[in-house]
Order: C-alpha cells, then sequence, then structure tokens
C-alpha cells in the first residue's frame, strides 16, 4: 500500500485536517458543507448520471458526508460507503448520515477492500504523490472518478508543496496517461461547479487577468474504468 507523502512544507497533515471537522471549526467556517454538496451535484450532471442497479460505491475523502443523501436518491440500490482520514469527521457522518451509509476511518493509501464504483472528489489535489495513489486507487475498483480543480495555477505558476497551500499539485488532460494500459481505460471531461467561496472569483480573475496569468475556474473529472479481457476499450 502507498503511503502519503507529506514534506514539511505541506499543511496537508492529518492532525490539522482533523482539527478542520469540529463542529463550527474551518470546513464549516469556509463553506465546506455546501462545497461538497455542489461538487456532488456536478458529478451526477456532469460525470455520473443517476442509475437504479445494485452496486457498491465508495466514497473517499467524505469529510462531512453532505454528498450522501443525493447519492442515496441517484443511486437507491446501491450499498454506500464513505471514509475520511479524519476521526471527527467519520464520527460525525455516523452520527448524522448513518442511516445511509457505512462510514469508516483511512486515509486512501491504506484501503483494501474492491468496489464497484470508487468516488474521489476534490481529495487527490492536496496529495503529493497523487499517481502513485490514483494507480492504488484503481486497483480496487471496477470504475474510478478522481475530481480535482483543472488547470490550477498560482502567479502564472504550477501550484506545488512547497507554495505552502493547502492545493499542492495542478492537474490537466495528462496528468494520468501513464496509468492507461491494455486493462485500464482513461476518460476525462471538464466542467464548470461553481465553488461556495465566490466572492473571491471576480477578484481572481482580476489579478491574472492583469498579470496575464493563466486563469480556469473548472473542474476536471477523470474516469477510469477496467476492460475485460478481449473487451474493446
Amino acid at each position: 500500500m502507498p503511503k502519503l507523502r507529506l514534506s514539511p512544507g505541506n499543511p496537508n497533515q492529518p492532525e490539522q485536517i482533523d482539527s478542520h471537522f469540529v463542529p463550527g471549526g474551518r470546513w464549516e467556517a469556509k463553506g465546506g458543507r455546501q462545497q461538497t454538496t455542489r461538487h456532488a451535484e456536478c458529478f451526477l450532471k456532469h460525470v455520473c448520471p443517476p442509475r437504479q442497479d445494485s452496486f457498491s460505491f465508495l466514497d473517499v475523502g467524505c469529510a462531512l458526508g453532505d454528498a450522501m443523501p443525493m447519492f442515496r436518491k441517484a443511486f437507491p440500490e446501491a450499498t454506500l460507503s464513505g471514509c475520511d482520514i479524519s476521526e471527527k469527521a467519520v464520527r460525525r457522518c455516523q452520527e448524522e448520515y448513518g442511516h445511509l451509509a457505512r462510514f469508516f476511518q483511512s486515509s486512501v493509501g491504506e484501503l483494501t477492500d474492491h468496489y464497484d464504483v470508487i468516488h474521489c472528489s476534490n481529495v487527490i489535489e492536496h496529495v503529493e504523490n497523487y499517481v502513485e495513489i490514483v494507480q492504488h486507487l484503481t486497483s480496487l475498483a471496477e470504475t474510478l472518478y478522481i475530481m480535482v480543480p483543472y488547470n490550477e495555477h498560482y502567479k502564472g505558476q504550477p501550484l506545488r508543496p512547497e507554495m505552502g497551500f493547502w492545493h499542492i499539485a495542478t492537474f490537466d488532460e495528462h496528468t494520468f496517461d501513464s496509468l492507461t494500459s491494455e486493462t485500464l481505460r482513461l476518460r476525462y471531461t471538464t466542467y464548470n461547479c461553481r465553488p461556495a467561496w465566490t466572492w473571491k472569483l471576480p477578484l481572481r480573475k482580476l489579478d491574472a487577468w492583469l498579470h496575464r496569468w493563466p486563469y480556469v475556474d473548472e473542474q476536471i473529472a477523470y474516469e477510469f474504468a477496467r476492460i475485460a479481457p478481449g473487451a474493446d476499450a
């Protein structure tokens, strides 16, 4: 199993993340709960439409579980699970949404069980060894969905851990090309998903325009699907 690589300049330390999910903590104060629901809405609209069959579904990095009501409505026959690295987040998920899904504590690199579908929204941009982690997740799912900010930059430069931001990597169409094979198909799509903190957008756009820096306010979704032997890709 791959171990999360966290350099000293990376603020995404487990103890800091855990502190975000106390009642009234940074996650809720910064609109995290609203952000979760908006990303789930966009996922169901642009990436994976509702389905009526029975399958197992894991939401990796589920935060406070606010996507689960939408997933339960969209996938009424699915066996839903959610996990997060934060013990505090998982405890609150169990209290509020335990009637909808099973929740457990785990980092992305520690997962071992297999699922028909794994959903991982806005998590991998916090991870330094993201290619290794995504490769691990592809081994656990028939279909894996990874959603991250698309082509995100700071002052015209790709994101790096030493910048000290929560997002530490920049993603584009070719980020995971190395993972494709005869048995693993990769597709991607980009789409708009309005963030919870919309008041910041005009300032970011103006700053980028004044300095002629690249600015893209979109998400990119990667779909990794297992290909059966002899099947057409």
